[in-house]
């Protein structure tokens, strides 16, 4: 998991393919990735027409994604390889495999095959070499999609931040800031505020919120406060439950005088 997010191989299967097809041309091996499911997911030679086939999870596939450790698997010596259900039709003399990992989740297993003799022996001569260069390939899968996720993630304070970019106006329509806690604002990052942006807030007590007075203090274009809203909403509430027109004159100056 990232960031919650389920991660997946899937979501890059042609950047997978392109580097299993990459290490392909520099080795001259054949090369797979199975993902944490005991899928194939990609492929080059005889495993390209096998994408999407179903691993047995009694392979040493298996064995890797639970030790999540690199492999080099020998089919003269390796037990897994006589209780699989395609050992009949397996041509693999040896493989190696390195578990895909970011973070502590182990999300699929880069593979070489040899099916030659030549191969198998070019790999086992250098098996340890081999083992470093595919689990640094297995790396480079990771940092792709890690990276992929990370552009993807985002803060709820960087969604509004981004939000607040765009806007021409922008209106706190939540009781944050009002008494008692007018000590409160639902900015917490001032950097928002410009010089063209007109900031408005529907708390009408304090009269000045910690909002507006940020806001001003940071050169916004305009700020008000809520006893507009206090009022007009009041004026429509009137209208609603009397049939009648609110005297908004007199309540203007009534509201006025006590003021003073």
């Amino acid at each position: 998991m990232l960031g919650g997010l389920k991660v997946k191989l899937d979501d890059i299967t042609n950047y997978i393919q392109s580097i299993c097809e990459n290490i392909c041309t520099v080795l001259d091996v054949d090369v797979t990735v199975v993902s944490k499911d005991l899928i194939r997911i990609a492929g080059t030679g005889v495993f390209k027409d096998k994408i999407y086939e179903k691993i047995s999870d009694n392979s040493a596939f298996s064995k890797v994604l639970k030790s999540h450790k690199p492999y080099i698997i020998n089919r003269d010596l390796e037990d897994n390889c006589k209780i699989c259900v395609h050992k009949e039709d397996c041509k693999e003399l040896v493989d190696i495999c390195s578990p895909i990992m970011l973070g502590s989740d182990n999300l699929g297993i880069l593979g070489i095959a040899a099916f030659t003799e030549e191969q198998k022996n070019k790999i086992l001569s250098k098996d340890q070499e081999l083992c470093a260069f595919i689990n640094s390939m297995s790396n480079l899968i990771s940092y792709k999609l890690d990276e992929l996720y990370k552009a993807e993630i985002k803060t709820v304070e960087q969604l509004e931040k981004e939000e607040i970019e765009k806007a021409d106006i922008l209106v706190n329509g939540t009781l944050v800031g009002m008494k008692p806690h007018e000590d409160r604002s639902p900015i917490t990052d001032k950097s928002v505020f410009r010089s063209d942006l007109i900031v408005c807030d529907v708390v009408y007590n304090p009269e000045e919120t910690k909002l507006l007075r940020e806001a001003k203090e940071a050169g916004c274009a305009k700020t008000i406060g809520g006893k507009g809203m206090l009022l007009w909403q009041g004026v429509a509430a009137y209208k609603l439950y009397t049939g009648l027109d609110m005297p908004v004159e007199e309540y203007k100056k009534y509201q006025a005088e006590n003021q003073k």
